[in-house]
């Protein structure tokens, strides 16, 4: 089953780690982040910033 995720917070310590956990687990098909600075990950399949 393939997963989409909804990170908020993700330039923080936690929410850092949640983001490449996602980006490093194959079941993870799409990823929105949202928060108030950019993360500095890039996956152009999978990572949409907002």
């Amino acid at each position: 089953m393939k997963i989409k995720a909804i990170i908020t917070g993700a330039t923080g310590m936690v929410g850092e780690g949640v983001l490449y956990e996602c980006l490093n687990n194959e079941n993870v098909e799409k990823i929105l982040v949202i928060g108030l600075w950019i993360c500095g990950c890039s996956d152009p399949q999978r990572l949409s910033v907002q």
